[in-house]
Formats: C-alpha cells, structure tokens, sequence
C-alpha cells in the first residue's frame, strides 16, 4: 500500500529526489506523459482555440511542481514545446504546419499579440530565479543550510556542490543581486561597499580599487551606531562625499532586520508572476487585440481573426512564399490569384458582405491595411452597438474563410446573401445576450434594429420609493403651461 501511494506521489506531483544536477533521464517520465497526452486527444474535434486552451490549462500545469524545483534540460524543454507546438496547428505532435505564427509570438499575453500561453524556457528560468529569492529570504532549515554551504562573505563560492537545487538556481544568483537591494535596518547582513543600497554600489559611485576594500569597514552597520549614522573620521577624509550619499537614505527608529527588496514592483516582493514577466520576451501592445479578444466572440472566430491581424492565414500566396509550387485561383470569384488582402477585402464575396455593413452603419468602408479594419470600430457608438459591431466584423470574416473552405475543398459555392443571413443570426445573438447598454442615440437604434438586436436601456443608479399623499383640507394643484 506505501509503495502504490509511493508511486502516487511520483506520478502527479512530479517531484523526484535528485542528487546533483539534474538529468534529462529523469525527467523522461513526465516527457512521456505529456507525450502521451498529446497523442492520445482526438485534435480533430477541437479548434485550434480548443487546443490551445488544453495545452494552457493541462499540459503546463503538469510540469508546474516540477519546474518550479529543478532545473531542466533545455533539448527536453524544447521538445515538449515543439510537440505542444504541432498539436495546436496540426492536431498531431509529428506533423508540422507550413504557416504558423512564431512560437516566441504565440508565448506572449493576449495584449502584445499573442495567445497567452507560457514559454517552457522562459518559464524554467523564472521558477529557478524564484526559487534563489527564496533562498536568499528564507529563514527555514533548508536555505539556511543551504546558503552556509554555498556563500562565503555574501559572494557565492567557486568549487562545486552536489546539490540539485543549488545547480539550478547559482545562474540566476547575480540577476537577482543586480535588480534588487537592500533596505537598511541595522546594517549587518548588508556590505557597504558591495551591495546596492544607497542607490547604487558604493564600490562604483565612489570608484574604490577592490584591494582596498580588504582594509575598509565591510558592513553597513559599521557606520551606524544606536540607529543614526556615524562615519568614522578616516572614511570621511578618504571619501569627502560618503556622508552626503549616506544621509539620503533613512534610517528605522527601532533597530529592524535589513530586507532585500526587487526593483521591478512596487512592494519589493518577487513573485512568481513577477519573475516570469522579467524573463519573458517582451512586444509592442497591440491595439486591436482587446478588441478581437472578448467575452462576446467565441474564441474559434477571435483566433480566426488572430491569424489574420498576425498575417498567418494559410492562403496561395503565403504557402508560394515558404516554397510550396500550386497554380492559384481565387476560389469565390474564380478571378484573381488568391492572396490574403484579395480574399477578405477585393474579392466580389467579400466586397458584398462588407457593403451590407456599411449600408448597415450608413457610411463607407475603406480598408489600405489590416489594422484600419478596427477604426470604425474605436468610433463613439455606445456599448452595446460597439459589441454588435464587433461582432459582425469578426463574424464577416469568418465567413468568408469558412466559404472559401467549402468550395475548395468540398466543391460546395455559397451565396454571399446566404453568409449574410448566417451573420446577421450570430450578431444577434451576441447582442441580445450580451450585458452591455444601449444609450439615447437614434443612430446606434436604427443600427441594432437591423441586426435585429433589442435595446438594452441603461438601469436606474438608484432606485427610490416615494409615497405621496394630498393634504388635509381645501387644496388646489396649479399646472403652468408654456406658451406654444
């Protein structure tokens, strides 16, 4: 019974006691598990959003407890990115998609343009800095021994040491020291010259030679005495401006503990949250992801959407440039050569459904670029009108792409009056399912009665009872009319 619960605890929480650096050996177990998994979901029955979502909330929480111990082998780490990788474009682990976006892309949140999941990479090296935060602030038995074995003076030691969880963090122990210091309390586990905590090291702003430094006080709290600061006579000839410098920095009341403190938030905390924003690969916020990414848009039609701000949908002309020879033709028009900016924006199927709209809005469309799609959008209709908007845009385009689908591949045509029918169904169902309200403006009434959308009024602020009644005795009630 010890021995199944044993092998329990193995399989689910996924720690191992390692002893030394860790090896790629032992991590196969897991490596195959989420191996495992990947084959085993039927991908055919799940969009790309539903993949993407498996592999966020099941495939990088497994590896969770571990990564957030050991350190592991990069090659193994990229493998399991390349299988996620496959499974979402392809639906198999094996088999790799021609146009797919960037996985470093894919790994960033939903506002920089990406999918919101987390690089396995940057995701190790931000549970190994974590975890040498943690080393350096706890106080329990493990990183006190720990830290006896591995730092000599506040510097780390240069021998090796067979500890699996010191070969995992002693990289990320100078990032930590250099985006991070020291808040002065009585000064004794804080080196003077050293560490950063009057602004800088004092080693640099002073420009002292580090073999003087062997004849010089070594901590803080050799220049404090009964909390206030007090400069020994020698210092201050060889440094003129050190008690300038020293006197910016505050010194408690009461005689409290030095505290290590992260530059990069607010409380002085590292948290796991915090350390992976610091490793992870940063983008320009783009503007229209808020817009695509909402409750009201089923997350298929919002990648759909994704794919194409990205640039990335699959059409003749993106499979020609990553070397794939084909004769091209516009499968709706059976006009032009297919292109991207041809099929969602000149070709006659979409030109149509995009002059329904703008009869709809009661002006013109005129789209030079992907991101002018959004413009219209951003205007100052009101929150329910703006949801409905939305949702046709994003509707528009799915239904161009799932016509161009039907005919190529299934020898399927279909009217574009027919798509509009199919769009103006889903926007009305958005609109009146969604939360938003609809203010006193004729225009945004006439805009959602045509997509058969029902006005949501705002609610009452508040809501008062008032009871009235006439007075005792001979009353009379005066009403003034204005002249017409």
């Amino acid at each position: 019974m010890v021995n199944k619960f044993a092998k329990y605890l193995e399989a689910f929480l996924l720690l191992f006691s390692i002893s030394g650096r860790p090896k790629a050996s032992y991590f196969y177990p897991i490596a195959d598990k989420i191996k495992t998994k990947l084959s085993a979901w039927k991908a055919s029955l799940l969009s790309i959003a539903g993949r993407v979502q498996l592999v966020r909330s099941v495939i990088q929480s497994m590896m969770v407890y571990s990564i957030s111990v050991y350190a592991w082998p990069i090659q193994l780490l990229k493998n399991i990115e390349t299988w996620s990788r496959n499974f979402i474009w392809s639906g198999d682990i094996n088999q790799k998609k021609l146009v797919t976006v960037a996985w470093k892309k894919v790994c960033t949140p939903l506002g920089e343009g990406g999918l919101g999941l987390r690089s396995l990479l940057r995701l190790n090296e931000a549970a190994n800095l974590k975890l040498c935060w943690d080393l350096l602030l706890s106080k329990e038995d493990w990183a006190i021994i720990l830290k006896k074995r591995v730092l000599r003076n506040g510097n780390v030691i240069n021998h090796h040491v067979f500890s699996s969880i010191w070969s995992s963090v002693k990289t990320e122990f100078s990032t930590v020291m250099n985006n991070s210091s020291w808040k002065v309390g009585t000064g004794q586990n804080i080196n003077l010259w050293l560490d950063s905590w009057c602004g800088g090291t004092l080693a640099q702003t002073l420009n002292v030679n580090q073999n003087v430094l062997v004849w010089l006080p070594s901590k803080v709290s050799d220049i404090i005495h009964d909390q206030k600061w007090n400069i020994p006579f020698h210092l201050e000839l060889l440094f003129p401006t050190l008690k300038n410098i020293v006197q910016k920095v505050t010194l408690p009341v009461e005689p409290l503990e030095d505290q290590l403190c992260w530059n990069n938030d607010s409380s002085g905390v590292l948290t796991m949250k915090d350390a992976y924003d610091f490793k992870r690969l940063h983008f320009p916020v783009k503007a229209w992801a808020k817009t695509i990414w909402c409750k009201e848009v089923p997350p298929s039609k919002s990648l759909l959407v994704w794919r194409l701000m990205q640039d990335k949908i699959p059409t003749d002309d993106k499979l020609v440039e990553r070397g794939y020879s084909l004769p091209s033709i516009c499968s709706l028009c059976h006009i032009c050569s297919e292109s991207t900016f041809h099929l969602f924006f000149e070709c006659n199927f979409a030109v149509n459904l995009w002059r329904w709209l703008a009869y709809i809005l009661g002006k013109a469309l005129h789209f030079q670029s992907l991101e002018d799609i959004w413009k219209f959008c951003d205007s100052s209709w009101t929150p329910q009108c703006k949801v409905a908007i939305k949702s046709a845009v994003i509707n528009i385009m799915s239904a161009i792409w799932f016509a161009r689908n039907n005919a190529r591949f299934n020898n399927k045509p279909t009217h574009w009056k027919a798509a509009v029918n199919w769009i103006q169904s889903n926007v009305s169902l958005v609109g009146n399912k969604t939360s938003c309200c609809s203010y006193s403006s004729i225009t945004d009434f006439i805009i959602l009665k045509k997509f058969n959308v029902s006005i949501h009024p705002p609610k009452a602020p508040v809501i008062k009872e008032v009871i009235w009644h006439p007075p005792f005795g001979q009353w009379k009630i005066l009403a003034q009319i204005q002249p017409s």
